[in-house]
């Protein structure tokens, strides 16, 4: 588990992405980040019927447009199979790479993940973190991880939502 505290970046709210979020998206995601069992990896149960128990009056089809919203925007990668669900840039947002602990952890998290799906995101955001911060420490504990199969999130909602 990723610990006590839950990183949140003050600057979100200049992010234009998550200012068009509707407040039950926003919801969502924050439920997410703040679980108690999320992953270094961003990587948490996805449990519908317990996250609906985390809000009074909270119906499924609020609860289902949220996810749907997340999903749509690569804010969130859902594998109903697997009952898991990422927050596509915990990793970058979190920080946990300054330090080469949190990439040996991200190591050995990384073949927890039962999703491969989920894996591939995760590969894909470590490369992108990469080309945006070369020098961080944790990157070269993932040599192996990032030697993985890559799937970009966005690539995904694009095939899941063109219609």
């Amino acid at each position: 588990m990723a610990g006590d505290y839950a990183q949140m970046r003050r600057d979100i709210w200049g992010d234009s992405d998550w200012t068009d979020l509707s407040p039950m998206a926003q919801w969502l995601y924050w439920v997410i980040t703040t679980d108690p069992k999320i992953e270094l990896t961003g990587v948490a149960d996805w449990r519908p019927k317990r996250m609906l128990k985390k809000a009074a009056a909270l119906t499924v089809d609020l609860f289902e447009a949220a996810a749907e919203e997340l999903q749509a925007k690569a804010f969130i990668v859902v594998d109903e199979d697997t009952e898991e669900v990422m927050i596509r840039t915990y990793v970058k947002h979190d920080d946990l790479l300054k330090s080469p602990n949190m990439g040996r952890a991200i190591a050995r998290l990384y073949p927890t993940i039962a999703s491969k799906t989920l894996r591939g995101v995760l590969v894909h955001e470590l490369h992108k973190l990469r080309d945006e911060q070369p020098d961080l420490k944790g990157f070269p504990a993932l040599a192996q991880v990032m030697m993985n199969a890559r799937i970009d999130a966005r690539e995904l909602v694009a095939e899941r939502f063109a219609a």
